[in-house]
């Protein structure tokens, strides 16, 4: 069987055209192609995982403290509603203390009362636990002041102390006043007229 010019020829004579044979060369885009994709999603998730599991465990591992308004035991007086305070985190919270600040321009000191028996601490508020304290037995402030309640706490027990703090403005109903939340925070003259603080304890101080 004889070959010419790369055709063969079979023994009845006819010429046969040999199998086209494919070029290695045109798929080698196709596989670079997809080998960089592979080292770039590879790249993605090398940043992104990390990122993304660091997220979470904080999401979950968080303390995380409502500050809301409570039941306000005398409403002809401005600032006698009560705070509740929720442990919403997954986790205790420990040396749990409160302070209470009137913001705003001055206020005399002898329209408030207040106890310590108020603003007791509370060694340990667990998780999803709920507690409500009051800032003053008796308020008479002027119109127009806010509220400031400060939340201090250990979390975990042997870790610094975190603050957590909320405002508050004062309405009033056809019952009397009520506090209400105030997001528009820390005023530009945010210093406090009056601030209410129990001592901390020696563990505390010793942070």
């Amino acid at each position: 069987m004889g070959t010419a010019k790369g055709k063969s020829v079979n023994k009845r004579g006819f010429k046969v055209q040999p199998a086209p044979v494919p070029s290695s060369s045109a798929s080698r885009p196709n596989l670079k192609r997809g080998a960089a994709a592979l080292r770039g999603w590879n790249i993605f998730w090398g940043v992104v995982g990390p990122l993304a599991t660091a997220i979470s465990l904080w999401a979950y591992f968080a303390p995380s403290i409502a500050i809301t308004p409570g039941d306000n035991l005398d409403p002809q007086q401005e600032f006698q509603t009560q705070f509740v305070v929720a442990n919403k985190g997954n986790f205790s919270l420990y040396n749990m203390r409160f302070a209470c600040s009137i913001v705003g321009q001055s206020v005399y000191i002898k329209d408030l009362q207040f106890s310590p028996e108020t603003l007791k601490p509370i060694p340990k508020l667990e998780s999803g636990g709920v507690a409500s304290r009051g800032c003053f037995e008796q308020s008479r402030v002027p119109v127009g002041r806010r509220l400031k309640v400060d939340v201090y706490y250990n979390w975990p027990s042997f870790a610094g102390e975190s603050t957590q703090s909320a405002y508050f403005r004062v309405e009033r109903g056809a019952s009397g006043n009520f506090l209400v939340p105030d997001d528009g925070g820390a005023p530009a003259d945010s210093g406090s007229a009056v601030k209410i603080a129990p001592p901390a304890t020696q563990d505390q101080r010793s942070q």
